[in-house]
């Protein structure tokens, strides 16, 4: 059995696998709708038609269905989700970091629904790097999916600087210098940087936890004493 999309012919599911990424919403829907492509998958393959049958009656959203759909299908081929493929996990993670301090909402559902690891056990790298797997089983376990996605991304990545807004700063003091140097309303971002879940993950990738948890420390304590003069300005003004 052959099957035709957009008039090219495929006699195996392994090369179909392969432009899936790149026709996000056509397969989408097919995989769910097209009688002719899953009689085309259970001619082939019958365990996996049975695993695809499986997952499709689950409701994820379509770019992990289909991201599940692809490496049961073909687990040799290269990471890649919706459009974007990745030569390798440093890539990927180098990219996810390419949004710091915001996350990336193309890349976002790999963390929530647990996709590094899936990729890692369905194409056998957790038995080429088991370490890594299982550090990024551990991680994926944490229910703060922001802190997640920035450790991964580190993790991944191998970077060792401080990445914020597409600019990179090679330790916390010359992260501070430039935020003490360009920004004006440095109360508010006490404020953000206290919460800030691409600093926490850094400071627990890096070397340099210690001096990072003594500056998210200070943005807490600036937070706080914002709250506090804003309590004694109110205080003040019911007095008058």
């Amino acid at each position: 059995m052959i099957y035709i999309f957009n008039d090219v012919p495929y006699n195996n599911i392994f090369s179909l696998a392969k432009i899936i990424y790149k026709n996000y919403n056509s397969f989408s829907k097919l995989f769910r709708q097209d009688e002719n492509l899953l009689n085309f998958v259970k001619e082939q393959d019958k365990e996996k038609y049975e695993k695809l049958i499986k997952i499709s009656k689950l409701y994820y959203p379509d770019d992990v269905f289909l991201f599940k759909v692809t490496y049961i299908l073909n687990p040799f081929i290269s990471l890649r989700i919706r459009d974007e493929e990745f030569s390798s996990y440093s890539d990927l993670g180098k990219k996810m970091l390419l949004s710091s301090p915001d996350i990336s909402s193309k890349y976002f559902p790999l963390i929530q629904y647990d996709l590094i690891s899936y990729h890692m056990e369905m194409t056998g790298f957790n038995k080429k790097d088991e370490e890594l797997f299982l550090k990024v089983k551990e991680i994926e376990k944490d229910e703060h999916k922001q802190y997640v996605y920035f450790y991964l991304a580190y993790l991944l990545s191998k970077k060792t600087t401080i990445i914020y807004h597409s600019e990179e700063y090679k330790d916390i003091y010359s992260f501070c210098y430039y935020i003490l140097k360009e920004e004006d309303d440095i109360s508010s971002l006490g404020n953000i940087l206290s919460e800030a879940s691409f600093l926490k993950a850094y400071k627990d990738f890096s070397r340099d936890g210690k001096s990072i948890s003594a500056y998210l420390h200070l943005c807490s304590q600036l937070k706080n004493s914002e709250e506090k003069l804003t309590i004694f300005l109110k205080k003040r003004d019911r007095k008058d």
